[in-house]
């Protein structure tokens, strides 16, 4: 076999080996996006939930009108039943607080009524959960000193009790040094 017959041979083999690569990437990409007849939706909720805890997760809060002090923090929640593996879907209303880490100071504080938490409901991949944006210059404006601050929230569903976070988000506030 010449030198040139065998760079063939292996030209070919490379190209089905990238082939065959490509083609199980996107069988894989295709089932992680849920598109395959194999993928299984997620349970249907029970009717009996109870609202137990919730999970928080608070994004860095952005300076969006860029006078060098954060003004926005962008939430995540999750409400669970602790019986229960999937988030709920639940209707209720919520409450956020956001505190000096050292003082404990009141610093701004949110009330969310159920037809808004109503329209921040959003099905994500984990089940379903909640986004808000909480703004600083809504309620009081965003110059306050730099410090570091605790993000606590309580849920109270239209039926059951209130749900406390358990623990605390802490982030930064006041004028962003460069």
């Amino acid at each position: 076999m010449s030198d040139r017959t065998m760079r063939r041979g292996a030209l070919r083999l490379s190209i089905a080996v990238c082939a065959g690569a490509c083609a199980g990437a996107c069988v894989v990409l295709a089932a992680c996006a849920g598109t395959t007849t194999g993928s299984k939706p997620l349970p249907q909720q029970p009717t009996d939930v109870v609202p137990s805890r919730m999970t928080i997760s608070a994004a860095l809060p952005q300076d969006t009108d860029l006078n060098g002090y954060p003004d926005i923090i962008d939430l995540t929640i999750f409400v669970f039943d602790d019986r229960y593996p999937i988030p709920l879907d639940v209707p209720g209303s919520f409450t956020f607080k956001l505190s000096g880490a050292k003082e404990g100071k009141l610093l701004r504080e949110w009330e969310i009524p159920p037809d808004e938490a109503m329209a921040a409901r959003r099905r994500m991949p984990a089940g379903p959960g909640y986004v808000f944006s909480l703004s600083l210059l809504e309620n009081g404006g965003d110059r306050v000193e730099a410090q570091h601050a605790d993000l606590t929230a309580e849920f109270v569903p239209l039926k059951g009790a209130l749900v406390k976070m358990r623990g605390g988000s802490t982030l930064r506030l006041g004028k962003l040094t460069q």
